[in-house]
């Protein structure tokens, strides 16, 4: 019975210790944030272009809309029942890399 608790225990506390938390630090305070399933920041491959991404991934994966920040950077919007992971759009021949948005309530940010 002893070892039973005592694993139970060790289980417990390695699961509790391995849990990840999306938060940062302001103003002395430990604030909260959340992954935007549906919004990507993307990094298009050297060769690719935004009509090329377009004509790529517009209509796939539930993706609705894709903006052009720089020659090379991107945001794609996807509906967020699409299932649609950043390990997904990195499998696309046109993105060299994606990660996910995060919010802080109303706040998008990158």
């Amino acid at each position: 019975m002893k070892k039973l608790f005592l694993l139970l225990l060790l289980f417990t506390v390695s699961i509790i210790a391995c849990a990840q938390e999306n938060y940062y630090w302001s103003a002395g305070r430990k604030n909260y944030i959340r992954v935007d399933t549906g919004v990507f920041v993307v990094k298009y491959k050297q060769n690719s272009k935004i009509n090329n991404v377009k004509a790529a991934l517009l209509g796939k994966f539930g993706i609705k809309h894709i903006s052009s920040l720089r020659s090379n950077l991107g945001i794609i919007n996807a509906d967020k029942k699409s299932g649609i992971t950043a390990k997904i759009l990195k499998e696309d021949s046109t993105i060299g890399d994606a990660m996910p948005a995060y919010r802080l309530g109303n706040l998008q940010f990158f």
